[in-house]
């Protein structure tokens, strides 16, 4: 008899927020039940409480019904709130560590979020012979198709909170073979291309022809298959409309429409039935993939070339000198011959798999999801270089993050990464940056409202026991279909990690030298060196500071760091809170007599005068409102400017700071200067998506027709010519 061949069992893991229950894990807390405790936002964090920086995205929305947190402490200050709020989370994972350590604990959620993968128990309530074969996330909840085509959701849909999988009802006797989750909504594809959708209908995404929410299942009348002449064969969700390609090769899209992403040619509030898209850009070429984003949608041709609409803030679309606003599809240049196999879309970012294994991305990068060792929103697509030496098989996107699996059937994270869904481990005391233009590159870094964002792509150490077979993302957890590796078990404790050894130990122990290739190397040098310990790694491309000038882009501290003994005789300036005003004035008068005397001794007193300005720069970008105060109000000048002739008020416009720029203008900062490349304020404004500071600036006088050194006004590349076409 031939021996009998093994056989493994495909588990299903998750990760990230876990407040609703959308892991389909009950959270391990004895103190408080979810219900009680205030809704976390997609980044992690209390939606009540904090102050987000003028002109950044919220990352999700809070439903109006949850009850807010019991006894909550009333802080003194937004740091105060922050400096809680991550001595919280650290106590959180030290405990965690400790349960590991003492008791062997496998169930990794702690404070309503899953550190590391947890094991999804469905199997409990499937039939015998039924398994899991797909899974879709949206904010706050999870839907599952079984083998058998009948459908699971947990979480919160439509305002009900289902604490553990429950079967959704249909009413018709079809099986489900595809589902799609937008934020708040689903959409399913039934057999013979019918399809139903549920959730929440405010912009009519649920394709019914009004705006109203469905708990259950309802058939989308317009895309009956009888009444098309044909059948819908694929269905997909953005964050609040969706799409349906027919077997005919036409594509209906409805639901929010203000930013054009329905692509029917037109801006409207809402299309609340299903329309066709206009594809005259595609003739002859048939949709082989359709990709949505939060406000933007794209598809994929089946010769590989991409298509993108909607709105084009950050640069999501990918399009060269788009307008605000793109109704109907436009080809991405950028693309073409790249031989594009697949798309994920992000909330504001986007991803493209080509068939040689490489990964292009664009779109917002403030959390590093672009994955280039940066934070900046990129306009056209770019290959993310840290995965050129490890060919890529399937990639996807969550919200603020990006994924992908290699050939070898690894997991690779890189983006935001606070709420844990990306299944990294947070590293220590990582350096604040914040989004700017900048020849650094960072592995992983913190910035105003961030704890932990990985700028590189890096691997999931804590599922190096598994091979990932598929991973599917949402928008504050993702989910992994994993086996369990040759000369592993299917019931892996440490789900992958060793807690008795380093990162670096365990994977020098569980890869020899020949299988080093699995593990991304930096091989400017010919060596390979394993990125496990979350260090910032340099080479030639990564190197961390080639220009020793400073720049209102660049952490002073940081910077004063990498310059070493030049700089150690010039004092930092103070924190104004820790070392009161006294201490202040001291440093104030000691660098102002230099910058007096500096005739004397130019040689000296220019450093102390330039580290002077680096400081008060970091300090505007920071957000640092009393410190810059007191600076302004102690001398220093408002028309100060760095290498690049940024002013004070040029770097809050960039940083979408509203009551620093109100500071700058207070001190009648010049609200029309230009720098040395002939940008203003406002292009700074509308070039990183500040739009509602740029709106500000207006009102006092901004003047939006003034051009750059390159012709160009503010409105994200606008020509005067075209502004008067308008």
């Amino acid at each position: 008899m031939p021996p009998k061949t093994k056989t493994t069992k495909v588990q299903i893991m998750g990760f990230g927020l876990n407040f609703y229950n959308q892991l389909g894990v009950c959270a391990e807390s004895s103190s408080s039940s979810p219900s009680r405790r205030r809704p976390l936002s997609a980044k992690g964090s209390p939606t009540k409480g904090l102050v987000r920086p003028t002109g950044t995205p919220r990352r999700t929305d809070s439903p109006a019904r949850a009850r807010p947190l019991q006894n909550t402490v009333k802080e003194s200050s937004v740091l105060e709130q922050v400096t809680t709020r991550l001595a919280k989370l650290e106590t959180e994972v030290e405990l965690a560590v400790e349960r590991e350590n003492t008791n062997g604990d496998t169930n990794h959620i702690i404070g309503n979020r899953a550190l590391l993968p947890v094991k999804l128990d469905i199997q409990q309530v499937l039939e015998d012979g039924n398994t899991i074969e797909e899974i879709a996330c949206g904010a706050n909840f999870s839907v599952a198709l079984t083998k058998k085509g009948s459908m699971y959701r947990w979480g919160v849909d439509n305002g009900a909170v289902f604490q553990s999988p429950t079967q959704v009802p249909t009413g018709i006797p079809l099986r489900c073979t595809q589902v799609a989750c937008g934020r708040k909504h689903s959409v399913a594809l039934m057999e013979g291309g019918f399809v139903m959708s549920w959730g929440v209908g405010y912009f009519g995404q649920l394709g019914h022809g009004d705006n109203v929410s469905y708990s259950i299942p309802k058939l989308i009348n317009r895309l009956d298959p009888h009444r098309l002449g044909t059948q819908i064969v694929k269905v997909c969700c953005g964050g609040y409309h969706a799409g349906a390609l027919a077997e005919s090769g036409v594509m209906f899209m409805w639901g929010f429409n203000r930013y054009g992403q329905c692509g029917n040619g037109v801006r409207e509030n809402t299309v609340s039935d299903p329309l066709p898209c206009d594809l005259k850009i595609l003739t002859g070429r048939r949709i082989s993939q359709i990709s949505l984003g939060r406000h933007h949608s794209a598809v994929l041709a089946e010769d590989g070339q991409v298509y993108t609409w909607g709105s084009s803030s950050f640069g999501r679309l990918g399009l060269v000198d788009p307008e605000k606003y793109v109704c109907s599809p436009q080809a991405v240049l950028h693309l073409h011959g790249a031989s594009v196999t697949a798309l994920a879309s992000g909330d504001f970012h986007m991803l493209a798999l080509t068939s040689q294994g490489l990964v292009y991305s664009w779109g917002y990068g403030a959390e590093g999801q672009c994955g280039h060792g940066s934070a900046l929103h990129l306009r056209t697509p770019r290959v993310v270089e840290f995965l050129t030496t490890i060919y890529i098989r399937s990639i996807a996107a969550g919200a603020w993050w990006s994924m992908a699996i290699t050939s070898e059937e690894d997991l690779y994270a890189w983006g935001c990464a606070d709420g844990g869904w990306t299944g990294l481990e947070r590293p220590i005391n990582p350096p604040n940056v914040e989004a700017g233009p900048t020849t650094e590159k960072y592995s992983a870094t913190c910035c105003f409202d961030s704890f932990h964002n990985a700028l590189l792509p890096e691997r999931v150490d804590s599922l190096v026991g598994f091979r990932t077979l598929k991973v599917v993302c949402g928008g504050s957890h993702s989910f992994v279909f994993v086996e369990p590796r040759e000369g592993e078990t299917e019931d892996n404790d440490h789900v992958g990690t060793d807690l008795q050894l380093t990162p670096n130990q365990y994977a020098e122990s569980k890869y020899s030298d020949q299988d080093s290739k699995r593990l991304r190397p930096l091989t400017t040098d010919g060596k390979f060196r394993f990125r496990l310990d979350n260090e910032i790694m340099y080479d030639s491309f990564y190197h961390p500071l080639k220009d020793p000038e400073y720049s209102s882009s660049s952490p002073g501290r940081r910077i004063l760091k990498a310059l070493g003994e030049r700089h150690a005789s010039v004092p930092m300036l103070p924190d104004f809170k820790a070392d009161g005003k006294a201490a202040w004035d001291r440093t104030i008068q000691n660098h102002e007599n230099k910058v007096v005397n500096k005739e004397n001794d130019k040689s000296n007193d220019k450093e102390a005068y330039q580290e002077y300005i680096r400081q008060v720069f970091s300090f505007c970008r920071h957000n640092r409102l009393e410190e810059v105060d007191h600076a302004l109000e102690s001398g220093f000048s408002i028309d100060t400017r760095d290498e690049n002739g940024n002013t004070l008020l040029m770097t809050a416009a960039q940083n979408g700071l509203k009551q620093m720029a109100r500071l700058c203008l207070r001190y009648r900062s010049d609200i029309n200067y230009k720098n040395n490349r002939g940008n203003t304020a406002l292009h700074f404004c509308f070039g990183f998506g500040n739009i509602e500071l740029g709106e500000y600036l207006l009102s006092k006088g901004g003047d939006d027709t003034m051009l750059n050194d390159e012709g160009l006004t503010c409105y994200e590349g606008t020509s005067r010519a075209a502004l008067e076409a308008l």
